[in-house]
C-alpha cells in the first residue's frame, strides 16, 4: 500500500478522475491512506502540459478531506441503518447551517451502504416552494426510469410494468400516478374527484410504493434541503415519518435550523446537528489540504479562526489563497508571499464573491449564466444558451469543476451538472448585473422551449421562474397560468393560488385590450376554482373571482363566457338558499341558451331551473325543466363531464319529483332504470346522484333495509372516487335509513356529521337536510332536540324560501310538539294542517298523505272520526299505485277502523 503521493505531478482521486481523462495522460498509484478518512482512497498521477494543467490540484485536496471530524455522525447513521435492516424503519434528520456539510455527510454514507440496499433520493430547489411536488416528481421519474425522450405512452408504460413487478394489487394506484405525472389516459377517471381526497390518494400511493419497496430490500428515501420544500412534499413526507416504523426503509433528510417540522416526537426519529469544526478537527482538515508545514501554523489559526470551523469556508479560504499567489505548491505547500498582502472577506460569500471576481472574463461571464439556469442544469441546456463554441464551452466547464464550482452528475442518457453547493450558485447569481441577469433569464426559457419542445408541460415551473425574471411578463403570464392549471391537476391549490396571483400581478401592469381581459379572465377561473377547494362552495373569495370573471366576459361580449359564469353563480346562489337569485339567473340562462339555440347550454340551463324549482317546492315547473333537459339529447349519447354531471341532476329531479307528485312507484321504477344506465356506461358522479335518488326516494317510501343498502354503496363509491358533497348527501340518507330501522343513536350521530361537513363549505343546510335529522330524534324519542332542528329548519325556509321539505318540517314539528307535550293539542293540530296546505300548493301529495294521516290519527283522538276519514279518504282515493308502501297501507288501515 502506498503510504505517500510522489513530490511532483498533481495526484487525483478516483472521485475526479473523470475531471482530466482525455486531456492528461493517468499513472494509477495505488491505494493511498489518507489522514481523518476510514479507507484508502485509490489515486493517479497526472502527468504533461495543458490549458488545465494546474487546476486540480486543490480539488484533489479537497477530496481527501471530504469527512474530517464527522465520524461519529456516520456512525449514528450506521446504527439506525442497522435498525432499519432488522425492521425497524428510522428517520434521520441532518440539521446544519450552509457549508456545513450535510450533503457531504450523505454522499459519504452512500459510498458505504451494504450491496443491496435501495436508494431514492430528491432534493429541493431555492424557488421550489411554489412548484408543487417537484423533489417527489424528480424521485418518482429515477424511480420509474423515465427519460426525457419517452413520450406519454411510453412513460404509462413503464409506469405500469415498474407497479405491476412490485405488486400487481397496485394497479389501483396507476390513474394517480399518471396523473401526478401529466400522462394519464383520456378521459382521465380522476377528473371529477373531490381534489383534497384525490391529493390525498396520490400521497397514499407514493407512500404505499415507497414501504412496499422495503419489503424486497433495504431502501434508503434520501430528501436534501427540505427548508426549501413545497407543501405537497412536505405532507409526503410527514405521511412517511408516522408510516415506515415497521419497515425496513431509512428516511433521510437535510435542511438548515429555520426549517420546522412535527415528527420530534416519534420514537425511531434521530436528528444529528453538525455543528462547524472545532479546532482540532479543523486543524487536521487543514492539513490534509495543505500539509503538515510548520511554517503554515499561523495561517491556519488565521484561516480556523476567520471560518469558525465552517468546512466550505475553509475549502473555499484556502482556495481564495492559492488562486491570489499567498500560497503555492510544488510538491509540498509553502508561503510565498507575506500574509498580510491576502484579502481576505468576513463571511464565505465574501470569498466566493472575490474568488468569482479573480476569474478570467470568460469562465466569470460562463459561471454567471451557470447561475441563472438553476442549481442544476444539463449540458444541453448549457450548449443553447451560451454564445461559445464547443470546445471553448466545454474547457471553461472543464476549468470550473476543477476550480470547485460545479460538478458533474450522474443523469441518464445525458451530461448534468450541478453547482458545488448552493451558496456558489447564490453569490454568482447575485453579483450578475440585473440587465444582464433579465437577458439571460429571457435566453435560458427560449432554450428549455427549444430543447423540450415535446415535453414542455413537465417544465411549467421552470419557464415560469424564468420568464418572471426576464421581465418578459406577456410569457410569464401565460407560463404562469399553465403551471396554475397543471398544479390543479395534481390537486396542488395553494401552489396554483401562488402562481395565479402572481400572473394577475403582472396582469395589471399590462396594457388594456382584449389579449388581457382573456387572460384575467382565465386567471380568476382558476382562482375561483381554487377557492371553491380551499373556502367552500359559497366562500365570499369564490364569489369574488366569479363576479370578475363574469364583469370581463361582459366587457368582451363573450357569451359563452358570460353563460358558464351565471351557470356558476346560480349553483353559488343555491348553495347559499338564496333562491330568489338563483332563480332569476336560471331564467336568464334559459334565455340565454334558447337565443343561441346551443343544446349544451339549454341543458345547463334547465337542470340549473330544476334544481332550484325543486328547492322552492315548485315539483310541477322541476319535472317539467328535468324532462326537458332530458329530452333534448338521445339516451345513448356520450356527453362531456359537464354535460354528463347535469343530464345526472335532471335525472334525479325527474325521479324524485315524480315520487313526490305521488308516484312512489313510478319515481322508484325510473330512478332504477336510471341507475341500470349509469352502471352500463361506468359514469361515476352520475351514479352517484343515481344511487342517491333510489336510497332517497326508498327511504321515503319507509323501505329501510334497501334504503340502506343503496346508502351503503353510494358512500362506497362516493368514498373510493372523492366525491364530497355526495358523500354528505349519502351520509344523511344512511342516516335517514338507519332511523327507520330503529338504530337512532347511530342515526343522530352520523346525520349531524353529515350536517357539520356539508356547512364546512361556506353552504347553507337545506331543510331536507334538517328533515332527515328531525325525523332521526322523533324515532329516538327525543322531542326537544328534534323540536329544535324542525324549528331551525322552518325559520331557514320562512328567510330563504327553501321549501321542498316545508311540508315534511311541519308534520315533524307536529309530531315532535304532540310527543313531548300530548297537551298541546291545538298547537299539534296546527303544524298539521300547515303541513297539509303547504303540500297542496305544491301538488305534492305523498307529503299531503302523510300530513293527512298525522292531522287524521288526532283527529280520532278528539272524537271528530267523521272529518278524520273524509279527509283521509279523499286523499288517499287520490292514488293510483304505491298501496304496498308504508303510509298508503297505515292510510288503508286507518280507513278501515274508522268504517267500524
Amino acid at each position: 500500500m502506498q503510504s505517500a503521493a510522489p513530490a511532483d505531478g498533481i495526484v487525483i482521486s478516483e472521485d475526479t478522475r473523470y475531471l482530466v481523462e482525455g486531456y492528461f495522460e493517468l499513472r494509477e498509484l495505488g491505494p493511498t491512506e489518507v489522514k481523518g478518512v476510514a479507507e484508502p482512497i485509490n489515486v493517479y498521477e497526472v502527468t504533461g502540459t495543458g490549458p488545465l494543467h494546474g487546476h486540480f490540484d486543490l480539488a484533489v485536496r479537497r477530496g481527501l478531506t471530504k469527512f474530517v471530524g464527522r465520524e461519529r455522525e456516520l456512525q449514528q447513521m450506521h446504527q439506525a441503518l442497522e435498525l432499519v435492516m432488522s425492521g425497524h424503519g428510522q428517520v434521520v434528520a441532518v440539521v446544519a447551517e450552509a457549508g456545513t456539510g450535510k450533503s457531504r455527510l450523505y454522499h459519504e454514507f452512500k459510498a458505504m451502504l451494504p450491496p443491496g440496499c435501495k436508494v431514492l433520493e430528491a432534493y429541493s430547489a431555492s424557488h421550489g416552494k411554489a412548484s408543487a411536488w417537484l423533489p417527489v416528481l424528480e424521485l418518482l421519474r429515477g424511480y420509474f426510469g423515465i427519460q426525457d425522450v419517452d413520450d406519454a405512452a411510453a412513460r404509462r408504460e413503464k409506469v405500469r410494468a415498474r407497479i405491476i413487478m412490485l405488486d400487481s394489487a397496485f394497479s389501483e394506484t396507476l390513474p394517480y400516478l399518471w396523473g401526478l405525472l401529466g400522462i394519464q389516459e383520456n378521459p382521465d377517471p380522476l377528473a371529477q374527484m373531490d381534489p383534497p381526497i384525490r391529493r390525498q390518494r396520490i400521497l397514499d400511493a407514493i407512500k404505499r410504493i415507497i414501504v412496499r419497496e422495503s419489503l424486497n430490500q433495504p431502501t434508503v428515501v434520501i430528501f436534501e434541503d427540505l427548508h426549501w420544500i413545497d407543501a405537497e412534499t412536505q405532507a409526503l413526507l410527514d405521511l412517511l415519518a408516522d408510516s415506515i416504523a415497521g419497515a425496513r426503509l431509512l428516511l433521510l433528510v437535510n435542511y438548515r435550523p429555520e426549517y420546522r417540522h412535527e415528527w420530534s416526537g416519534r420514537a425511531h426519529y434521530l436528528q444529528l446537528r453538525l455543528d462547524p469544526l472545532g479546532d482540532e478537527n479543523a486543524a487536521a482538515m487543514l492539513e490534509a489540504l495543505l500539509g503538515n508545514g510548520a511554517d503554515l501554523d499561523s495561517l491556519k489559526r488565521l484561516v480556523t479562526d476567520l471560518t469558525g470551523g465552517n468546512p466550505f469556508f475553509i475549502e473555499e479560504m484556502v482556495q481564495a489563497l492559492f488562486e491570489q499567489g499567498i500560497l503555492a505548491r510544488n510538491g509540498t505547500v509553502k508561503l510565498v508571499r507575506p500574509l498580510q498582502q491576502a484579502h481576505l472577506p468576513v463571511t464565505v460569500q465574501g470569498v466566493l464573491a472575490a474568488r468569482i471576481d479573480r476569474l478570467p472574463a470568460s469562465d466569470k461571464d460562463l459561471l454567471h449564466m451557470l447561475a441563472v439556469l438553476g442549481r442544476e442544469f444539463p449540458l444541453g441546456l448549457v450548449q443553447r444558451v451560451a454564445a461559445a463554441p464547443a470546445g471553448e464551452l466545454e474547457l471553461g466547464l472543464l476549468r470550473l469543476q476543477a476550480g470547485e464550482f460545479i460538478q458533474e452528475q450522474p443523469a441518464v442518457n445525458h451530461v448534468q451538472y450541478v453547482f458545488k453547493h448552493a451558496l456558489t450558485q447564490e453569490v454568482a447569481y447575485n453579483s450578475v448585473l440585473i440587465e444582464r441577469r433579465k437577458a439571460l433569464h429571457e435566453r435560458t426559457a427560449q432554450a428549455l422551449e427549444a430543447l423540450f419542445v415535446d415535453s414542455v408541460d413537465e417544465h411549467l415551473a421552470d419557464l415560469s421562474y424564468h420568464y418572471s425574471r426576464s421581465g418578459n411578463d406577456a410569457r410569464a403570464i401565460d407560463y404562469l397560468i399553465r403551471a396554475a392549471q397543471q398544479a390543479q391537476q395534481r390537486s396542488a391549490y395553494s401552489q396554483a393560488r401562488a402562481y395565479l396571483q402572481q400572473a394577475l400581478t403582472r396582469l395589471n401592469d399590462q396594457p388594456a385590450g382584449l389579449e388581457r381581459d382573456r387572460k384575467e379572465i382565465a386567471i380568476h377561473t382558476g382562482l375561483g376554482d381554487t377557492a371553491i377547494v380551499m373556502s367552500g362552495y359559497a366562500a365570499a373569495e369564490y364569489e369574488h373571482h366569479l363576479t370578475r370573471r363574469e364583469e370581463l366576459a361582459q366587457r368582451l361580449g363573450d357569451t359563452t363566457q358570460i353563460f358558464y359564469s351565471l351557470v356558476w353563480r346560480s349553483i353559488l346562489a343555491a348553495f347559499r338558499l338564496e333562491l330568489n337569485k338563483a332563480l332569476d339567473i336560471g331564467w336568464k340562462l334559459l334565455g340565454m341558451a334558447d337565443h343561441e339555440h346551443d343544446p349544451n347550454m339549454q341543458l345547463q340551463a334547465h337542470g340549473s331551473l330544476a334544481n332550484i324549482l325543486w328547492l322552492l317546492g315548485d315539483f310541477t315547473g322541476s319535472l317539467e325543466h328535468a324532462e326537458k333537459g332530458l329530452g333534448l339529447f338521445a339516451h345513448e349519447q356520450q356527453l362531456g363531464p359537464g354535460e354528463e354531471h347535469m343530464r345526472a341532476a335532471c335525472q334525479f329531479h325527474a325521479c324524485c319529483c315524480t315520487a313526490a307528485l305521488g308516484f312512489p312507484d313510478k319515481g322508484l321504477r325510473r330512478v332504477l332504470e336510471f341507475l341500470t344506465w349509469v352502471r352500463e356506461r361506468a359514469q361515476l358522479l352520475p351514479m352517484a346522484f343515481a344511487l342517491n335518488g333510489v336510497a332517497t326516494i326508498l327511504a321515503w317510501r319507509g323501505e329501510g333495509t334497501q334504503a340502506l343498502k343503496y346508502a351503503d354503496a353510494q358512500l362506497a363509491l362516493t368514498a373510493e372516487h372523492g366525491f364530497s358533497n355526495w358523500h354528505s348527501f349519502g351520509h344523511i340518507v344512511h342516516g335517514q335509513a338507519l332511523a327507520l330501522l330503529g338504530r337512532t343513536d347511530e342515526a343522530i350521530a352520523e346525520i349531524k356529521a353529515a350536517l357539520d361537513s356539508y356547512e364546512a363549505t361556506g353552504a347553507v343546510i337545506p331543510g331536507w337536510a334538517y328533515a332527515s335529522l328531525a325525523f332521526a330524534f322523533l324515532a329516538a324519542k327525543q322531542p326537544e332536540e328534534g323540536l329544535r332542528v324542525a324549528a331551525k329548519a322552518l325559520e331557514v325556509a320562512a328567510h330563504t324560501g327553501n321549501a321542498a321539505d316545508q311540508s315534511e318540517l311541519h308534520r315533524l314539528h307536529g309530531e315532535l310538539l304532540l310527543m313531548g307535550e300530548p297537551t298541546k293539542v291545538a298547537a299539534g293540530e296546527a303544524s298539521f294542517r300547515a303541513a297539509i296546505e303547504t303540500s297542496r300548493k305544491q301538488c305534492a301529495k305523498f307529503p299531503e298523505l302523510r300530513a293527512t294521516i298525522s292531522l287524521a290519527r288526532l283527529l280520532v283522538k278528539q272524537g271528530q272520526r267523521d272529518e278524520a276519514r273524509t279527509m283521509l279518504a279523499d286523499i288517499y282515493n287520490w292514488f293510483t299505485e304505491g298501496f304496498d308502501t308504508p303510509d298508503l297501507k297505515d292510510a288503508k288501515a286507518l280507513l278501515d277502523e274508522l268504517a267500524t
